[in-house]
């Protein structure tokens, strides 16, 4: 890579579009000898170059998986700045699991799909209801609370920056599913663009991180109240959880569940409550009834839970169960409250 492109300011790259189509063309030359390849493909966008990354999506035979999560951990690797343009995996979905894309996933937000190799149409496939697309959401809402709670180990500039858009991608998605605007991504783009001229822009950061995180448990709170209106029934709304003495549910360092201590928006007890039996054993302590929602939002519920054991399944075939769900970096769906990030 020219090194006129890549100077450093902070632990920030200064990069241009160029380079980052460099990157995909070399991780498109390192993965063309790998077999099984179905599909590799790019989604969302480079709006800040030097600071954004790249997402990328690859399908594959389900008989290859596992050779071609390393060829892909190998081209980070090999790729120069690779960790850089992809800090985090490269992901890779199993061909016989691409159904389940929409339900535990959430790349259809994303209106921007740029095909590298293989055939497109493996991404052609319904766009979810509602009901289902809201409780994506909240699932992958609940991967942000351990790192809520770690800030305080998250070290440089360019990560927070990353953490940033996270959050404000989150936060339109919260408020496009209560039918409000979803610009506050691209709010946020022109923001970090100004600041980031600026001579002291880094150090508005802080107080512009600590804004985003703010709006988010805004946005949070609004779907809760969204949830609740669509619900409309007191028996459902009072069915808190229940813990039995002595017990403990750990998300991250700083949230837990106790007896005595249940602070999550209800939205997410009720989830906890639902999943209980799916993600067994981790939230088996759980205890609460579980009453009828609205049939659109019991037959979402349903569907949501019939593709994570399908993921879980596919795990007991090929390896591991938790496999397919992020853990240390790896798997591609979230599992409800991270739980798969460390034992409880």
């Amino acid at each position: 890579m020219n090194n006129s492109t890549s100077t450093q300011r902070h632990d920030i790259l200064t990069l241009g579009r160029e380079d980052y189509d460099k990157a995909l063309s070399m991780l498109c030359e390192y993965l063309a000898v790998t077999k099984g390849i179905r599909l590799v493909t790019t989604f969302g966008d480079v709006h800040l170059p030097g600071i954004s990354d790249l997402d990328v999506l690859i399908i594959c035979d389900d008989d290859c998986y596992a050779r071609v999560v390393e060829a892909s951990q190998e081209a980070r690797q090999q790729i120069a700045h690779g960790t850089y343009f992809f800090p985090h995996q490269i992901f890779v979905l199993p061909a016989s699991l691409a159904p389940c894309r929409t339900t535990l996933w959430f790349d259809h937000v994303f209106s921007s799909f740029r095909t590298l190799m293989g055939d497109s149409t493996w991404l052609d496939s319904a766009k979810p209801s509602p009901e289902l697309f809201a409780i994506t959401t909240c699932i992958w809402h609940t991967t942000l609370w351990r790192i809520i709670a770690e800030l305080s180990d998250v070290q440089g500039e360019r990560e927070r920056l990353l953490l940033m858009q996270t959050f404000s991608r989150h936060i339109a998605l919260d408020f496009c599913i209560c039918g409000s605007s979803t610009a506050t991504v691209f709010r946020t783009t022109a923001i970090l663009r100004k600041i980031l001229r600026l001579p002291f822009g880094m150090h508005l950061l802080p107080a512009l991180f600590q804004q985003r995180m703010h709006a988010w448990k805004k946005s949070q709170n609004c779907l809760s109240d969204w949830w609740h209106s669509c619900v409309s029934s007191e028996e459902i709304l009072n069915n808190r959880i229940q813990l039995p003495n002595n017990s403990i549910i750990t998300f991250g360092k700083h949230i837990s569940l106790t007896p005595g201590n249940i602070q999550i928006p209800l939205l997410y007890e009720q989830l906890c409550i639902r999943l209980r039996s799916t993600f067994s054993p981790s939230l088996e302590k759980i205890q609460g009834d579980t009453h009828s929602l609205p049939a659109h939002w019991e037959e979402s519920l349903q569907h949501y839970c019939a593709s994570a054991r399908t993921a879980q399944k596919w795990g007991e075939i090929y390896g591991n169960p938790a496999q397919l769900f992020i853990h240390n970096g790896a798997g591609i769906f979230p599992s409800p409250f991270n739980l798969y990030t460390k034992s409880l």
